[in-house]
Formats: C-alpha cells, structure tokens, sequence
C-alpha cells in the first residue's frame, strides 16, 4: 500500500499510471517496505535520466519546460489539478521497464 499512498498524487495528475502503481504494490508485497522504497528511487532516478536524454534527443526541452510551468499555474489559479496532456507520443515513457530495471538493480547491489 506504500507505494499506491506515496504515488497517488501523480496517479491523478495522470502523470502515472494505475498499471504502474500496482506493479510497485506487488513488489512491496514480495520484497517488503525498504526494498520497495529503494527500487521506486531507482526507478525514478533511471527514468529521469532516460527523460533528460529524450528530451535532448526530441529538441523539445524548453516546450516541456514551458508546459511545466503552465501546468503549475494553472494548478495554483484553479486551485485543482487539471488533467496531463501528454502532449504525442514521444513525451511517453513506459514506466514498468523502469521498474524492472530498479528492482533488479536493487537485487544485484542488494539494497
């Protein structure tokens, strides 16, 4: 359940998917509290270095950069979270592999 309270938020930002959550419920269910909190920080950390090289790749920095801070202030006037716009399919991620790769990183240096 962890990890479904910690990534609610980002579930309803439509940032996350629901897949996503519970890929990382069953492996806290298997691999317990701690565990799961290193593999979603691996996790994370693989995918924001995966996103960094897509976006230099893609030439749309500034544009999502600039959607960021469109969404932050739209978020702050309606004081509501508005829905993600992905935006096209290059701005997607799947972020079950990274999943994947954070538990087995954490597996192998044994977190």
């Amino acid at each position: 359940m962890i990890p479904v309270i910690i990534l609610f938020p980002l579930f309803i930002m439509r940032a996350l998917g629901g897949g996503d959550l519970k890929l990382l419920a069953v492996v806290g269910a298997f691999t317990g509290f701690s565990q799961v909190i290193h593999c979603m920080m691996v996790s994370f950390i693989l995918a924001a270095v995966f996103c960094c090289w897509k976006l230099i790749k893609n030439k749309n920095g500034w544009a999502r950069i600039a959607y960021f801070f469109e969404y932050l202030k739209e978020a702050v006037v309606e004081r509501a979270i508005p829905v993600y716009d992905r935006g096209g399919r290059e701005n997607l991620i799947h972020f079950s592999v990274f999943i994947l790769f954070g538990y087995v990183v954490c597996q192998e240096v044994g977190i």
